[in-house]
């Protein structure tokens, strides 16, 4: 198999450079499987093109213990595609090869890594048969690549036997040689749907890393991850609480338990599974600040922009502003609320932190807090609090936060296990309250408590909500 990235207009004599690799030498590396070799066909003034061809050794591969794919039949760790197909066999080379450059380095000329660049790629071979039909436009196009595929005959002397389940991938793009391959190095084993290893806890960052940036928004994410933890429920639960919440596509179709395998581990830990709950919770949130009678709202941790998003429907509301402490999230969601940074617009960006004084937080009718303060270590919550309650000091506040009582009723939620690997606390209702209470008594505000979600006797809710009002 290989793969051929070529690069064409005024820095096609830079390739080297952006891929850590030189022109003028062969160069090769070891992998568990067999060897990739890089070369480059061609490298002039006006275009370059680096080609990694992979040689892999099918008694290697034997090795390895099976996955569920090549255990269904006698001789399938014998008898597969695997040393000719593009996969995470592929993604393991560009790993190893590609990584300086994965990472967005470009240690003689750091200003190209930053370049949007016209690049072209080509992948042989690549699965395209039967279910996948389709499958390559739905992963790459919402990325802006351009998608075209040669589909050969299995047997010119027998076309009655069809055409070959395989075909050589071409691809045109414009974007950073980081974004590029990143994109390969989770889309190729989606597309494929194979994995050569085991997938366990450590292919959630890997997803989360290679897909910081694009991947949240992507139309068939869930496809994405369901394939990329090779269906494993667990695992696809937790990447998706990590990423956001911010997908919308049905998982895979093509997801069956043959696919799974019996012997594989579906007892991982599960987060907060439904993103029905996630979009109720913004539909309670909204509605409780539009009965406050709130015209100007900020979102404090508004995260990739989907309360902005619900809250710009709304006629009432004349101003809202997003705060949030990561730039990437801010960049997510610019894309999604299709901001140009022009003045008057209703919706505003803001980058910032909720532990220092803010001007820019001042003079808000409304703020909420959705989801926001479990992801900060209680000893510096009164932080939070004097930038919000004190200096801030909006009329209504709306804090929600997961309620630690639910968590019993997630099957795959182990005992004592935060629904997110990055919340610093949970609190039970009673300990919510007693927060409440203290910040009302502290800052001068009334609250409201109240759940969202479904209601389980005496563990109340998944999300518990106060809504503040400061006191005149």
């Amino acid at each position: 198999m290989f793969l051929n990235i070529r690069l064409t207009g005024e820095h096609a004599a830079d390739l080297g450079f952006l891929l850590h690799k030189h022109p003028d030498r062969l160069q090769q590396a070891e992998l568990p499987v067999g060897k990739a070799h890089v070369f480059y066909p061609e490298s002039t003034p006006v275009a370059g093109t680096c080609c990694v061809v992979l040689y892999i050794d099918s008694l290697d591969l034997v090795k390895i213990p099976p996955t569920t794919s090549l255990a269904n039949f006698a001789l399938g760790r014998y008898v597969n595609d695997r040393p000719y197909t593009a996969s995470s066999l592929m993604t393991t080379a560009i790993a190893k090869l590609f990584s300086t450059a994965m990472n967005g380095t470009c240690t003689n000329k750091p200003h190209l890594a930053e370049k949007v660049l016209p690049l072209e790629i080509q992948v042989s071979a690549v699965a395209i048969g039967g279910r996948e039909r389709g499958m390559i436009e739905a992963l790459f196009e919402p990325l802006g690549y351009k998608c075209a595929y040669d589909v050969q005959q299995l047997d010119e002397e027998h076309p009655s036997w069809g055409n070959s389940p395989y075909a050589t991938l071409n691809l045109s793009v414009e974007c950073r040689m980081q974004d590029l391959l990143r994109h390969l190095y989770v889309l190729l084993p989606v597309l494929d749907n194979k994995k050569h290893y085991f997938v366990g806890e450590d292919e959630i960052q890997k997803l989360i890393a290679k897909g910081e940036g694009w991947l949240e928004t992507h139309p068939k994410r869930n496809l994405i991850v369901d394939r990329y933890m090779r269906y494993q429920k667990g695992l696809a639960v937790r990447a998706n609480a990590l990423l956001g919440d911010e997908c919308s596509d049905e998982p895979d179709p093509n997801s069956t338990m043959s696919d799974q395998g019996a012997g594989e581990n579906h007892n991982n830990v599960a987060e907060e599974s439904p993103v029905r709950l996630h979009e109720h919770r913004l539909q309670v949130v909204l509605d409780l600040v539009q009965q406050s009678g709130a015209k100007t709202v900020l979102d404090l941790g508004c995260g990739a922009g989907k309360f902005l998003s619900l809250a710009r429907t709304v006629s009432q509301f004349e101003q809202l502003v997003g705060m949030d402490v990561s730039v990437k999230a801010l960049e997510l969601a610019k894309r999604r609320l299709k901001l140009l940074d022009t003045e008057g617009e209703l919706i505003s960006l803001i980058h910032g932190s909720l532990l220092y004084r803010d001007k820019r937080f001042e003079g808000f009718d409304a703020a909420v807090l959705v989801e926001v303060i479990e992801h900060i270590h209680e000893d510096v919550l009164p932080l939070v609090e004097k930038t919000v309650f004190l200096f801030a000091n909006p009329g209504t506040v709306v804090v929600t936060t997961p309620n630690v009582e639910y968590n019993s009723q997630y099957e795959l939620l182990e005992p004592n296990k935060m629904r997110h690997s990055d919340h610093k606390f949970e609190w039970d209702r009673q300990q919510f309250e007693k927060w409440c209470m203290r910040v009302c008594e502290q800052f001068g505000y009334t609250v409201v408590l109240g759940g969202i979600g479904e209601e389980v006797k005496d563990k109340g809710t998944p999300t518990q909500y106060g809504v503040f009002s400061r006191d005149n």
